[in-house]
């Protein structure tokens, strides 16, 4: 009897560990995986190699916070999410250029939110395409915004373009404006 009581406190005491440090977690549709996995009401908060998926897109980071009430998927620290190719394209807007792809892009960041269908990527944000010549195409700037649904986007701040092989010399700023179709 005396062994007993410890053992079924020892089961109790590691239960309560073991929910405040799941792998993986599941909410009203938001899902994620990190090393440790904390539940706060309608918040999932993640960190350690974050795994997250909400708004319809999946998003990696080191850590990361779900609001299930408002949808709101918050990703910082080396975030990394993959655009899915398109039958339409996705439009990345820059200056007074625009680049389009129907591609799969890469986009990283040091921040992503995704809420109400507005996908957002602040602080060295780079965007990674491909041209029809595996030419390795990319953005970088401060910010973007995107709406998800038409896959249109805002680059803004300290914008650089480069591996845009489209042959054309005018450089970028012209007008009208410079469209890169890939």
């Amino acid at each position: 009897m005396k062994l007993l009581l410890p053992v079924c406190l020892l089961s109790i005491l590691s239960a309560a560990a073991a929910a405040q440090t799941d792998s993986s977690s599941i909410l009203d549709g938001c899902q994620l995986n990190a090393v440790k996995v904390t539940h706060d009401g309608k918040l999932l908060r993640g960190s350690g190699q974050v795994h997250a998926k909400g708004g319809g897109l999946s998003v990696s980071g080191d850590e990361a916070t779900c609001n299930t009430d408002t949808g709101e998927l918050d990703v910082r620290g080396h975030a990394q999410v993959t655009l899915p190719a398109r039958s339409d394209f996705s439009v990345f807007r820059y200056k007074t250029s625009v680049f389009l792809t129907n591609r799969s892009v890469d986009i990283s960041a040091d921040r992503v939110d995704v809420k109400d269908g507005l996908f957002k990527a602040s602080g060295d944000v780079q965007i990674h395409g491909r041209d029809a010549h595996s030419t390795l195409v990319q953005l970088r700037a401060d910010e973007m915004y995107m709406f998800m649904k038409i896959a249109d986007a805002t680059v803004s701040g300290n914008v650089r373009a480069s591996g845009i092989s489209n042959g054309n010399t005018r450089g970028f700023g012209g007008f009208p404006p410079e469209v890169i179709r890939h």
